[in-house]
Parts: C-alpha cells; sequence; structure tokens
C-alpha cells in the first residue's frame, strides 16, 4: 500500500516513520513531478541515506535532494516488485533517475510520462488509459512492452537512448513512434520482432534491430521519416516497408539474410545500402541525391524509376514475372551480374556493363561505359533512342 508523507519528511522525527521492509520509493519536488524512483531491501535506511550530513553523495543526486518535499513509499514484499505509475487524472508523470530491478512497470490513466534516466522491467512493461508523450531519455529493457486496448490510446512513444524489448512487439497506439534521436550509436533491439503499422506515423534514427525474426515498418497510412543515418537489421527474418519513407538527406541501410520488401516509395535519402546476402524485392520507386547498392539479388515488379547519383547491382536484377516489369535507371547504371526477366530496361546515364542483361522488350542504355563485359539481348536492341 502507498504511503506519502507530508512536506516536512525531512524532519528526522518523520523520517523515523518509515518503514524498514523492502520496498519502492518516490521522491517528487514541489511540482509533483516524480524525480527519482528507487527501490530498496530497507526503505528506512536508504531514504534517511540521502539526508545524512555524512553522506557522500555525487553533485546530480545533492542537487536533486535540494528539489525534494514528497516521499512515497511502497512497501513490497522484496525488491524486486512491480511498480504502478498511476497519475490520476491524466496527469504528467517525471522520473529523472533509473529505475531498475522491477518485475513489471505499469503507467496508467497518464497525460504523458517522461523517463530520464534507464528503465528495466524484467517482466512487463505496461501502458494502460493514456495521453499525451511517453519519453523514454534513457535506454529501456522490457520482457514486454504491452498496451492495453483501451478508449484512450492517442499517445506518443519516444525511445530516445535504445534498448532491449525480449519480446515481440506490436505498437498499437494511436499517435506516433519515435526510435532513435539521432544523437550518438544507440541500438534498439526488439528481439522477438517489430511490427509499426497503428500508429500515424514512424519516426527512425540510428540501428533499429530484430533477432533473426521479422520487421514490418508503415503501411498506407503510417509513413515513415529518417531523423538520422538509419540502419534496420533483422537478421535472418523478414524486413518490410510498406509505408512511405521520407529520408530528410539521411542515409539508409537495411540489412537481413531473409527477404527485404520495399513495397512503398522511398525518397529523399542520400544513400541505400543492402547487404550481400538475401533477396530485396521492390514495387515502389526509390530516390537518392547519391548511390543506391544492391548487394543482394533485386526482384522489380511493376514500372519502377530508380533515381540515384549511380545505381549499383553487386547481384542479379530480374523482373517478378516478366510482365510489366519495366525498369528505369534515372542516373548511371553499374550492373555487375546478369539481368533477367525483365519487360523494357532504360538507362539515362552512362551504362557499365558486366553482366548479360535480358528483356522480353526494349532496352534504352544513353551511353555504354567502359566496363563492357557482356552484351545487351533484348527482342529489340536501341541505342541511344526510345
Amino acid at each position: 500500500v502507498p504511503v506519502l508523507y507530508s512536506l516536512m519528511f525531512k524532519d528526522k522525527k518523520v523520517l523515523k516513520n518509515i518503514p524498514k521492509q523492502p520496498g519502492i520509493y518516490q521522491f517528487f519536488n514541489g511540482t509533483w513531478d516524480i524525480i527519482y524512483i528507487g527501490k530498496s531491501v530497507n526503505l528506512h535506511s536508504r531514504i534517511a541515506s540521502y539526508f545524512n550530513e555524512k553522506a557522500t553523495l555525487n553533485f546530480a543526486k545533492k542537487k536533486m535532494v535540494k528539489q525534494i518535499v514528497d516521499v512515497k513509499t511502497i512497501v513490497v514484499n522484496n525488491e524486486t516488485e512491480s511498480l504502478i505509475l498511476d497519475a490520476g487524472a491524466l496527469a504528467q508523470i517525471t522520473a529523472s533517475g533509473s529505475i531498475t530491478n522491477l518485475t513489471d512497470i505499469s503507467i496508467r490513466d497518464s497525460g504523458g510520462a517522461t523517463f530520464g534516466g534507464a528503465v528495466t522491467a524484467s517482466n512487463d512493461f505496461i501502458i494502460s488509459e493514456s495521453a499525451g508523450d511517453i519519453i523514454f531519455n534513457g535506454a529501456l529493457t522490457a520482457g514486454t512492452f504491452t498496451q492495453t486496448a483501451d478508449a484512450n490510446t492517442a499517445y506518443n512513444l519516444e525511445f530516445n537512448a535504445g534498448g532491449t524489448i525480449t519480446d515481440a512487439v506490436n505498437f498499437s497506439n494511436a499517435g506516433t513512434v519515435t526510435i532513435g534521436d539521432g544523437t550518438g550509436t544507440d541500438v534498439m533491439t526488439f528481439t522477438g520482432g517489430l511490427i509499426v503499422t497503428t500508429p500515424t506515423a514512424l519516426t527512425l534514427a540510428q540501428t533499429i534491430a530484430t533477432t533473426n525474426t521479422d520487421m514490418t515498418l508503415g503501411d498506407s497510412g503510417t509513413g515513415i521519416t529518417l531523423a538520422a543515418d538509419t540502419i534496420l537489421n533483422a537478421g535472418s527474418g523478414a524486413l518490410n516497408i510498406n509505408g512511405a519513407v521520407t529520408g530528410g538527406n539521411n542515409s539508409l541501410a537495411l540489412n537481413t539474410t531473409g527477404t527485404t520488401t520495399i513495397g512503398a516509395a522511398i525518397s529523399g535519402i542520400t544513400t541505400l545500402t543492402t547487404n550481400a546476402i538475401g533477396t530485396t524485392a521492390v514495387s515502389a520507386n526509390i530516390s537518392s541525391s547519391g548511390q543506391q547498392t544492391f548487394n543482394d539479388a533485386v526482384t522489380v515488379d511493376g514500372t519502377l524509376d530508380f533515381t540515384a547519383s549511380q545505381v549499383e547491382f553487386n547481384s542479379t536484377l530480374q523482373g517478378a514475372d516478366g510482365t510489366g516489369d519495366n525498369l528505369t535507371i534515372s542516373g548511371i547504371l553499374d550492373l555487375n551480374a546478369a539481368a533477367t526477366n525483365l519487360t523494357s530496361l532504360v538507362v539515362e546515364g552512362a551504362t557499365e556493363l558486366g553482366g548479360n542483361v535480358t528483356t522480353s522488350g526494349l532496352q534504352i542504355p544513353s551511353n555504354l561505359g567502359t566496363k563492357i563485359k557482356s552484351t545487351f539481348y533484348p527482342k529489340q536492341i536501341l541505342h541511344g533512342q526510345k
């Protein structure tokens, strides 16, 4: 049962009333923000230590102690039990310190929450009946990330410092999701897989990974924005880009030994790179200011335009079924393997061939560069004219 002490709890007489049992304690400042959450096998001893004149606190904790006006304690059976942060009436929750070694952490009835330090829940992190922005400025580590099916799910989620969630995550909030703040080299890992299709928008930066499990990002109602250079790693899992990507002049790397599916347009990126093992299936236009490098086998489906300073294929290129698979390269083409089953291929820049090209229809290279190792084999061969 939570116990809230008075504004005068720093008084030695009040401190004596704090239980000597295991539990969780929350420090509040004068505006009722939680400025620190901790746990201890002995609440009395731990809380009193902050106000011991002989205590050796670091600068940050000394500064925090000066702000404390209230403390709430929750007695539990041991120091690794659950914590429920119930704001009430959609109020804000602010926790500037780390929250670690808890089994479950729940946020409910909040108007937003900000966690300044690392957050660790060995089992569940649960959000219910909340609004506003729920922000993790420290790494989040949890067994599961659960969002209950409530009437109020219009909150935004921000994961700004990486972390690991073990079980598969399917974000169901009606607001936005941001993974990565664009600073440092943080990695956010969704070990069991990741789906982001319900939120209204998805912002990505740094490295987002799954562990040999599927990653599905965006759909027709969930666009994707890159806030910094972004790496998506799915191990051997499928990597599905189903929402339109706005690059913001950042690079994008798509890495899986399975299949990468690009089902929506990618634009505004500097460079695009895929890893060397696996397959990339493309059914949407791709535009970049710099080079696009496909190191794995590529299948194109439909009438598509790859716009770049140079498009490099280091493995095979083929049409999905040879019917209506028309590819235009708006830039230099560097083809280092065979291209087959295409309906047509049009190149608007220099063409460097390192493999045979077979189409059922037109092939139009703008001009052939010096790297010619094989020839075009179309139904019709047109050089430099349409």
